[in-house]
């Protein structure tokens, strides 16, 4: 069964010690839990410079593009600081997933600020991701209803927003949910029986938790193994490429 892992972190963490820091690091641990491919964000990217530390990220994942691909971190002032077009970078690097730091890099998430952002995005078919730590609910269901061909992945998810969530899956086709802190008995089985297994998408985490926890999560779920596949990869797969099911 391919495994995708849309969540994982390179480089050093202030005040903490991470098991690994480097792209070496990172596929021993993806080959030790058979994951097959990922999708990694810089951590300068993500605590110091969005700008530089995507670069860093390009050169970190040299030698192991056929493992590793870039996530970049991107804020949606970056024409306005480098004179130059997000759009155009992210076309020539390749990169097909991109994330949103709201709190870490001051600024909104809402539409009237980063509208230009989420409609560049939803031209070019590049999915979003936003920690729920950083959005509301009421944040999300707008990006999701002004951008409905834009897939806003949602990450660090906890059942105890679930009420916010389901509402979340049930109103917008392109709202899904990154699954490594989704920690609730029967949780991935309802949501799958609820709006189908195609709305969630497997993510490890790492470095700040084990890979274990949400593949261990997906394997041991009563779910098909169909249902299985498409959170563990299929569903990565098949919105990375610009498409929705």
């Amino acid at each position: 069964m391919r495994v995708v892992d849309i969540g994982a972190m390179i480089g050093p963490w202030p005040l903490q010690k991470l098991e690994f820091e480097t792209a070496a690091g990172l596929v021993e641990k993806m080959d030790h839990y058979g994951i097959d491919e990922a999708y990694a964000y810089s951590s300068y990217a993500a605590r110091v410079s969005p700008l530089d530390g995507n670069y860093m990220l390009m050169e970190q994942l040299q030698g192991y593009e056929d493992r590793i691909h870039p996530c970049w971190v991107v804020v949606p002032t970056w024409d306005l600081e480098t004179g130059g077009s997000l759009e155009e970078e992210l076309k020539k690097y390749r990169v097909r997933l991109v994330r949103l730091l709201p709190s870490d890099h001051s600024f909104s998430p809402e539409p009237w600020v980063c509208g230009d952002l989420y409609e560049m995005l939803q031209r070019n078919g590049i999915p979003v991701l936003l920690n729920q730590t950083d959005v509301t609910a009421g944040q999300i269901h707008a990006i999701c209803s002004a951008y409905p061909d834009l897939p806003v992945i949602l990450t660090q998810c906890e059942y105890t927003q679930n009420r916010n969530i389901y509402k979340l899956l049930e109103k917008h086709p392109n709202f899904y949910l990154e699954i490594a802190t989704y920690y609730i008995y029967d949780g991935l089985e309802d949501v799958a029986r609820k709006f189908g297994a195609e709305r969630m998408i497997f993510g490890s985490r790492m470095p700040f938790q084990e890979g274990a926890a949400a593949l261990g999560m997906t394997l041991l779920a009563d779910l098909t193994q169909e249902e299985k596949a498409l959170i563990l990869g299929g569903n990565a797969d098949r919105l990375v490429k610009g498409e929705q099911a």
